[in-house]
């Protein structure tokens, strides 16, 4: 799937290309996620605080607070597009691209 994302000249100011799942290490932080079944999948061998979902204007479309090392997000209630994905865990925040 390929997303870009124009400014109000027409010129593209932004594209990606999305695989389907990701694997995010940082400071021995695994977290993975994965788009599948009109799901976010996010797995991480810490415990999960929140998962911030943020379109590509900026806008904060979605917090939710999760108590354990995984969550099922159903991405039936989000328009179809570019968001960005943080996570945050007990000692870490990682970022993502995805697209619905």
């Amino acid at each position: 799937i390929f997303c870009s994302f124009e400014d109000e000249t027409g010129k593209v100011i932004y594209t990606s290309e999305y695989a389907g799942v990701e694997n995010l290490v940082q400071d021995g932080n695994n977290i993975s996620i994965e788009i599948s079944n009109n799901n976010i999948n996010i797995i991480a061998n810490q415990s999960l605080i929140s998962v911030k979902i943020i379109n590509m204007a900026g806008a904060q479309v979605d917090v939710i607070s999760v108590g354990g090392n995984a969550i099922v997000i159903p991405t039936d209630k989000y328009p179809s597009g570019c968001y960005i994905i943080q996570v945050a865990t007990e000692n870490n925040m990682s970022t993502k691209k995805i697209i619905l």
